[in-house]
């Protein structure tokens, strides 16, 4: 999964990371253990965060949560979206990452 190289590319800095130590060939039942609501957090120059987490945390009813926060404004995210695999946060971080420049 190229998530790391996404983020690269929109020079955002990894201040967080246990997304990208799951196994992306298990379904998210076989993973929920390891679904929480703090899974990646990254920082970008604008003062921007792409924060991604699964809510409710440890239930097999979850998401994942994709968001971008400007100015540590969480009541509005410049982005937000909802998924329900870990093959699919890769498409939703290509939408939410032009949000964070």
């Amino acid at each position: 999964m190229a998530i790391k190289t996404l983020i690269q590319q929109y020079r955002g800095n990894i201040t967080y990371d246990t997304l990208t130590h799951l196994d992306f060939s298990l379904t998210t039942d076989e993973v929920i253990d390891e679904l929480k609501e703090d899974l990646m957090q990254v920082e970008f120059d604008n003062n921007t965060l792409l924060d991604i987490g699964w809510y409710p945390e440890f239930n097999a009813q979850g998401q994942f949560t994709i968001q971008v926060i400007k100015d540590y404004n969480w009541e509005v995210p410049l982005f937000k979206a909802h998924c329900k695999t870990l093959e699919a946060i890769e498409n939703t971080l290509i939408e939410a990452l032009p949000h964070c420049q």
